[in-house]
């Protein structure tokens, strides 16, 4: 036979296995599962996928029932059990690797990692089962069923890229010792604040990292009305420093809309802003990132009045 027609056999075979193992329940070793999954995993669309998890999810649920009072890492020594999650976890590498490299752009530490280098960590965590295989082992599918999977994925990622308290207290010995280069001489700038039309140095409320943060979840908004009205919306903060007004936000759509019906628009695209950052990075409460809290104080207000310290380079008054 051909070289050409053993690479077909091997491809279907592949797919065969991968359709046996996850919808028919069908007994493979766990090498030529893997094997399979990694051959299919990159041609499921979104639909295949939540078929897939939704499958594999329910079958793992089934197979945790005789390990109720076991420790996970007791658990992963049952060969089948070890297979399901495996197979979760590789299926879903691409979404994993997305929520990587998200938590590297929300991350300041993390700046200069390619989500390759940080696979390892998000997969086991720190300790011997964490991280995305603790995730998928803790998961209940009975409860959540498998519409939250992947954003408890997500959160689970965050948490294992989280730093542990020793390399918190490095990072704010190292911080403490920094100073931006236009602030070299920290008690000069401060005692020497005159423009009262800037913002202190300490009250900065949104700076370049949250700035980043705020962008990555445009995408995700529900709507392309929202989309749209959200990077509007940030380019308008970095240019003046200020939130929008209701009025502003209601000509730049298109159509126009009426005032009213922009203050509803402005409101539910800083919601659902607020609602993805939230999901998708729930460390921001526990690290502090610079600005969080003026941004979710300034965002609740959406008065004509309310002042967001630029990040540089704009206008700070108006």
């Amino acid at each position: 036979m051909s070289k050409g027609g053993s690479t077909a056999e091997a491809a279907i075979a592949d797919t065969d296995v991968f359709h046996g193992f996850v919808f028919d329940g069908q007994d493979y070793p766990p090498e030529r599962v893997e094997q399979a999954v990694r051959a299919v995993q990159r041609q499921l669309g979104s639909d295949e996928l939540r078929r897939v998890n939704d499958a594999l999810l329910s079958r793992l649920a089934e197979a945790k029932k005789a390990y109720r009072m076991i420790p996970k890492k007791e658990m992963l020594d049952d060969p089948g059990i070890s297979t399901l999650v495996n197979s979760l976890a590789l299926v879903n590498q691409a979404w994993i690797t997305t929520a990587i490299a998200r938590n590297i752009r929300a991350q300041k530490r993390l700046h200069g990692f390619f989500p390759e280098e940080l696979y390892s960590t998000a997969l086991t965590g720190a300790g011997a089962v964490g991280g995305v295989m603790s995730a998928i082992l803790q998961y209940d599918y009975k409860t959540a069923g498998v519409d939250a999977f992947t954003h408890y994925l997500a959160r689970a990622i965050s948490n294992s890229l989280l730093p542990t308290p020793k390399e918190k207290r490095t990072y704010r010995r190292v911080e403490s010792r920094m100073h931006p280069i236009d602030l070299r001489d920290q008690d000069v700038v401060e005692s020497g604040w005159v423009d009262r039309k800037a913002a202190r140095p300490e009250a900065v409320a949104i700076n370049h990292e949250l700035i980043e943060l705020v962008r990555s979840v445009i995408p995700d908004l529900p709507t392309a009305q929202q989309r749209d009205t959200a990077a509007w919306m940030i380019e308008r903060i970095l240019d003046t420093g200020e939130l929008p007004m209701q009025r502003e936000v209601a000509r730049m759509q298109r159509p126009r809309v009426s005032v009213e019906r922009g203050r509803q628009i402005m409101a539910a695209t800083i919601n659902n802003i607020r609602r993805q950052i939230e999901d998708h990075y729930p460390q921001l409460a526990e690290q502090g990132i610079n600005g969080w809290e003026e941004f979710k104080e300034a965002f609740t207000r959406t008065g004509p009045a309310v002042q967001i310290a630029p990040t540089g380079g704009g206008r700070s008054g108006r």
